[in-house]
């Protein structure tokens, strides 16, 4: 099992309430902080533009930041609203993650199933395709972005 570092996004929703998405990624050293701090920066933007919610911490296995945001005014910014997001690692390996307080305007219609294929979907799989890890420390690909009722 390779080493790996792992990187959490915490998301406040309208009700000031915390869910957040923690990702593994490469083990970060001096050889490779600055790329994967682009990474980490592409895949935290991508993230959140999947969500209402507003980022409210960001840790690192070697930096934590907090924030102190305004909380966002939109009635379907609720943590128990989320996303689900399904991937495989190159093993074959299932690899799943939950985002809190999820724009359900990206998973529009009956299926309620985000489009990877264009616009924030196409750039939240680009990002999660470069960065997110499994537990394994192998790359994974994301297959599907699904709400859930939780």
């Amino acid at each position: 099992m390779a080493s790996t570092g792992t990187t959490s996004f915490s998301f406040a929703d309208r009700l000031n309430k915390v869910g957040t998405v923690t990702v593994h990624e490469t083990l970060l050293t001096s050889g490779n902080f600055t790329s994967q701090g682009t990474l980490r920066a592409a895949f935290g933007a991508a993230l959140a533009d999947m969500t209402l919610g507003v980022l409210v911490k960001e840790e690192v296995v070697a930096l934590v930041t907090k924030f102190a945001p305004t909380l966002p005014t939109d009635d379907g910014a609720l943590k128990a609203i989320k996303f689900l997001c399904r991937a495989r690692d190159t093993n074959g390996n299932a690899v799943t993650l939950q985002i809190p307080a999820a724009n359900l305007s990206l998973a529009p219609g009956v299926t309620q199933v985000v489009d990877l294929t264009a616009g924030d979907g196409l750039a939240f799989k680009t990002a999660w395709d470069s960065y997110v890890l499994s537990n394994d420390g192998e790359a994974t690909v994301l297959q599907e972005v699904i709400y859930i009722d939780k």
